[in-house]
């Protein structure tokens, strides 16, 4: 069973907009929404670039600084291109948020 990753007071996140972090050493963005958080891995799967923390967040989607492919937050879809968004599953705890990191090699599985 793999843990869940607390990720600090949920309150520090719905003021930031969106901020970098990492989830067993997978590097995130922690973005906030109407309707709470979304956590997504910062690795857009046009080109694999690090940059959504730089990306442009608007009408529920996110734009990759580098190329302009543009994603809905709510399920990873790109809207102009192939590919999807990595959203891992998190919940709020006690005030606290909670992050269940995506299943990779240093779990034994892969993506």
């Amino acid at each position: 069973m793999i843990d869940l990753v607390d990720l600090g007071p949920m309150t520090a996140y719905l003021a930031d907009g969106k901020c970098r972090r990492e989830v067993a050493g997978l590097p995130v963005v922690v973005i906030s929404t109407g309707n709470g958080v979304v956590v997504i891995e910062n690795r857009c799967p046009h080109q694999q670039a690090q940059l959504f923390h730089e990306g442009v967040v608007e009408e529920g989607m996110i734009t990759c600084p580098l190329h302009g492919r543009t994603f809905r937050l709510h399920d990873g879809a790109c809207m102009n291109g192939a590919g999807r968004l990595t959203i891992l599953e998190s919940n709020i705890v006690d005030g606290e948020l909670m992050v269940k990191p995506v299943p990779g090699p240093e779990y034994g599985l892969f993506r």
